[in-house]
């Protein structure tokens, strides 16, 4: 792990103290909320297949036709932009917004440290281990996630072969 993943997975445990997240699923909302975030469902109309979301001001709105697990994912992403890159996001408006791309393929160095952020957040290592030997499709039900998602979170814990050979 590097410096920058060490310093991104401090402020994950700090979030997960001040929130008291003690059991799966993780709820962001209220995490939301708490930073002060009204959450908001929207309607994208034409953009909703290019965007899951985006931070405006004091709120976070979110696709109202993705489901539940995915909001959680775009809240998790937004909230960890604001979090890591707040003076960055009041500047530039274009970090504001999350694009829908597949989870290998966000590019900025903003994107991929927001993802990182949101499935330490998600999916804490101390509570994926006690979890450790349900099935791919299960671990994501319990932490109300998508199993890509799943995925994207199990690699980062035990590698692409490992997570492959354990959720095979």
């Amino acid at each position: 792990m590097n410096e920058a993943e060490s310093a991104i997975i401090e402020q994950v445990e700090r979030v997960m103290h001040d929130n008291y997240v003690v059991a799966p699923p993780v709820g962001i909302d209220e995490i939301a909320s708490n930073y002060n975030f009204e959450l908001v469902e929207a309607d994208f109309k034409d953009y909703g297949a290019k965007i899951s979301g985006f931070i405006d001001g004091d709120s976070i709105f979110i696709n109202e036709k993705d489901t539940e697990e995915r909001q959680a994912v775009s809240v998790a992403i937004l909230l960890g932009r604001y979090i890591l890159n707040k003076d960055k996001i009041t500047t530039d408006g274009s970090l504001n917004v999350l694009r829908r791309v597949p989870i290998g393929e966000m590019e900025t160095p903003i994107e991929k440290e927001s993802l990182f952020f949101a499935a330490h957040l998600l999916v804490p290592e101390s509570l994926l281990e006690k979890y450790k030997d349900d099935n791919l499709h299960t671990l994501g039900r319990i932490f109300g996630v998508p199993d890509d998602f799943i995925g994207y979170r199990l690699q980062l814990e035990y590698g692409a072969e490992g997570a492959q050979k354990k959720y095979a």
